[in-house]
């Protein structure tokens, strides 16, 4: 952990208090989510699910994340990125996931806050419309 402010940081070194003559290697990838608090930063590793897809846009509510994604208009050497709508992802000591209940082969671009617990959700080419996650 560090104590550094997010203002004050200017480099990956910076941040994970290495010297630039230090060598890291990476045998896997995984994505993590970096939370800050009064005492520092904490790295906190994102279940494997957020990995299916791009993630388009992202709301934070209390402990919980809620993410929309797909892709149709890129493609890559695997194919359309078009298998992760959304997720719920809860903070705890590790992040939990579950579906969100929107519906399948919507490209989602957006998703906004309306109260604790409905969201607008905003695919790129359909009507928008609200879920409830109570």
């Amino acid at each position: 952990k560090t104590n550094l402010k997010f203002s004050k940081i200017r480099s990956l070194e910076d941040l994970v208090n290495a010297e630039p003559s230090e060598v890291h290697y990476a045998y896997t990838g995984e994505s993590k989510l970096l939370i800050s608090s009064e005492t520092g930063y904490e790295w906190k590793k994102l279940p494997s699910e957020f990995q299916f897809g791009t993630v388009q846009d992202a709301v934070f509510c209390n402990d919980v994340i809620l993410y929309v994604g797909n892709d149709y208009t890129s493609y890559s050497i695997l194919g359309q990125s078009d298998s992760n709508p959304g997720g719920l992802g809860v903070l705890d000591e590790e992040v939990s996931w579950n579906v969100l209940n929107t519906p399948f082969g919507l490209d989602y671009r957006k998703i906004k806050q309306l109260s604790d617990s409905e969201f607008l959700i905003i695919p790129n080419s359909e009507s928008p419309f609200i879920i409830d996650i109570n």
